[in-house]
């Protein structure tokens, strides 16, 4: 099981990574169209790279508290089953005592 948790912790921060990219293009492009038609001027380059890190950030912080708690709600189901599953060993081997 292991595996699949490191596997889905990088499948996790790829997709993260790849949204945070999309996101700064779109708004990027949305932005600047935007300026142009209001005749705003451009925000230096350090300014957007400071939000977009903040975003980014921001992000990563939100989708490790997501990924915690589906996590923890997998590990529940999981020990849940398993002891499901022991009481009925218990009672498959009473009965064969019997």
């Amino acid at each position: 099981m292991n595996k699949h948790y490191s596997d889905a912790w990088y499948y996790i921060k790829r997709a993260g990574e790849e949204l945070l990219s999309g996101l700064s293009e779109s708004s990027t492009t949305m932005e600047m169209r935007a300026r142009d038609r209001l005749g705003m001027e451009q925000q230096s380059d350090e300014t957007q790279t400071d939000r977009l890190k903040e975003e980014l950030e921001t992000i990563r912080a939100q989708t490790e508290l997501e990924s915690e708690r589906l996590f923890s709600h997998a590990r529940e189901q999981i020990e849940d089953i398993q002891q499901q599953l022991q009481q009925q060993n218990r009672s498959q081997s009473k009965g064969i005592l019997k």
